[in-house]
């Protein structure tokens, strides 16, 4: 699998809710400190951010921890991969778009291209803000 973090314009969910597809799957997850602090070291990510909640919001006035934006791109091929267990990925592309905090709830979505060969990944916070965009291709169609 070829994956990628796109620096620069890709293609956006819309950002309200009313304005985006019906998702073929989706999911809910709420992370919390625990995991952020595992990811981080499982990924030597010493970005205090996501791991020091002191730090976080005394000295960089932040609401929460961060979550990492490779773990949330990691809990969206895992909505694709609950639903589709057999599918095989070529390619994968996410863009964050804004921070994602600890503690709330996040849905994670999966809407599969018209042909099944590709599809549209987004999450969005409680309130339905898009933190983060992606797109996926597969090797052979697959129908949700």
């Amino acid at each position: 699998i070829h994956m990628e973090v796109v620096e620069g314009a890709t293609e956006k969910a819309p950002s309200t809710r009313e304005g985006r597809p019906n998702p073929t799957w989706q999911r809910a997850i709420t992370p919390d400190a625990l995991t952020l602090f595992r990811f981080s070291a499982m990924t030597f990510n010493s970005h205090r951010i996501h791991y020091d909640a002191p730090y976080a919001e005394n000295v960089e006035k932040l609401p929460a921890l961060v979550v990492q934006g490779k773990l949330i791109a990691l809990q969206l091929l895992e909505t694709m991969r609950r639903a589709a267990p057999d599918a095989d990925l070529t390619h994968f592309a996410y863009r964050s778009a804004q921070p994602l905090y600890a503690g709330r709830r996040c849905t994670l979505a999966v809407k599969l291209g018209n042909e099944g060969n590709d599809a549209r990944l987004w999450a969005e916070d409680e309130a339905g803000a898009v933190v983060q965009t992606g797109s996926l291709t597969l090797a052979r169609p697959i129908h949700g």
